[in-house]
């Protein structure tokens, strides 16, 4: 509406004016496209290197007693004996007290081998909170995985207490035995199949059992840094074998020798797996 106005206003202007002001105008354009282009290309330098620094950081989350950086993995003895393994990219805050032992995981996985409590005065339950609901162990090994619509739990021994955030108090308490897994979000707890090698991460194994590449893919994602995507031409194929977790680009490299895909990476960051033939 302004430059309309301007444009108006020039019309009216002497043609020896009027000449000077459309040149005028013109360079105050050109100056104003300047102004947006240098704009935009800062935010399209600060954006990737804001993505970087959060990828790079060594510590997932801000108030954890316990994190793990991606890729790593990281046991912790507790005071009252417990022993934690925690998976890749995961945070834990660690809140004793009189009355119960309380872990809360606030990011990725944990692996939780309960102790006796020994030095206490009473008993106090051991419990671990994810964002979903509340898990706690009856004398167990079980393993606890955050994930963005649900809790995965795998009980390895033992049993487990599992109640959702929004279960009405009067409900009865599901309860998880050795070899179950199970699905639980804020308000249901839903059976799933147990993995066969569920905590094999925590000797740096990813094992694959006739698995599909695309969740082999997802999984390998988690202990790697930048983004790893799987084409959906490829998604079905599937892999079985003992993989180790340490070394990625290696592991990835081996992926042409057995399934007919190619693999391809831009500047260390971005990687896609795509069918062989694909141009």
């Amino acid at each position: 509406m302004l430059d309309g106005e301007l444009r108006g206003d020039v019309a009216r202007l002497p043609p020896a004016a009027k000449d000077c002001a459309v040149q005028a105008l013109a360079a105050d354009r050109r100056a104003e496209r300047r102004r947006v282009l240098k704009g935009l290309a800062v935010a399209l330098a600060v954006a990737p290197a804001a993505w970087l620094a959060d990828e790079l950081a060594p510590w997932p989350r801000p108030n954890a007693d316990h994190a793990t950086a991606v890729g790593e993995r990281r046991a912790v003895t507790l005071a009252d004996g417990s022993v934690l393994w925690l998976n890749t990219d995961s945070a834990i805050q660690v809140q004793f007290d009189d009355e119960q032992r309380l872990i809360v995981l606030m990011r990725g996985e944990v692996h939780v081998n309960s102790g006796a409590d020994g030095g206490a005065a009473r008993h106090r339950p051991l419990r671990v909170r994810s964002r979903h609901a509340l898990f706690e162990a009856l004398g167990t090994r079980f393993t606890v995985r955050d994930d963005p619509a649900s809790t995965r739990l795998v009980v390895e021994a033992g049993a487990v207490a599992m109640r959702p955030d929004r279960a009405r108090a009067e409900a009865a308490t599901d309860l998880a035995r050795a070899g179950e897994a199970y699905r639980v979000d804020r308000e249901r707890v839903t059976p799933a199949a147990a993995p066969d090698h569920g905590a094999a991460w925590i000797d740096g194994l990813l094992v694959a059992d006739d698995m599909r590449l695309g969740e082999f893919l997802a999984e390998l994602a988690r202990h790697r840094r930048g983004r790893l995507y799987c084409d959906e031409a490829v998604a079905a194929l599937r892999l079985s074998g003992v993989y180790r977790l340490d070394d990625s680009d290696k592991l990835l490299a081996l992926l042409p020798q057995v399934l007919p895909v190619r693999v391809e990476t831009r500047f260390g960051l971005w990687t896609r797996v795509l069918p062989r033939d694909q141009k």
